[in-house]
């Protein structure tokens, strides 16, 4: 159990620093799938030499599944640290802001988000970020932002002033 809440904080740790990488949906797949398969692995390897009774041992499936989700919460992390360690800064310059979006939930387990539209270099870009900086950003502002470039493949979007 301590294994899937600490992969469960892990993975919002995780999806947090990937919220403005440019292909955020197929990098989550990556390194869930590899979770789950790891997971799976390593609970098969550690089964024969744990010890339960005979109706523990048929309800293994709960150890595996905290095993696997509590694998796919700390490879996304680790690979989101990784992703960020090992990135170099592409372009760093100032950005216009062409509209603002707030989008809020009926209920409020769903959270929000704050969304700015962002003219890079003629090409429409979507940004989250922080309530604070949503609020004290106007439409047609300059805001500055940092392009990084992952050896990954993930690039991402950093706002600079946040």
């Amino acid at each position: 159990m301590i294994f899937l809440f600490s992969g469960m904080f892990l993975g919002i740790y995780g999806f947090d620093k990937i919220e403005n990488y440019y292909f955020p949906y197929i990098y989550s797949f990556i390194w869930i799938f590899l979770g789950l398969v790891s997971g799976y692995l390593l609970s098969k390897s550690i089964q024969p030499y744990l010890h339960f009774n005979k109706k523990q041992l048929k309800n293994y499936w709960f150890v595996a599944m905290c095993l696997m989700f509590g694998m796919c919460g700390l490879l996304l992390t680790v690979g989101s640290l990784i992703n960020w360690t090992a990135s170099k800064k592409e372009i760093c310059d100032g950005f216009l802001v062409i509209d603002k979006q707030k989008i809020e939930y009926r209920y409020r387990s769903q959270p929000g988000a704050n969304l700015l539209f962002v003219n890079m270099h003629g090409v429409t870009e979507r940004l989250r970020c922080k309530n604070s900086f949503w609020s004290s950003t106007s439409v047609g502002d300059k805001i500055s932002l940092c392009v990084y470039d992952s050896p990954l493949g993930f690039d991402f979007i950093e706002i600079s002033e946040e």
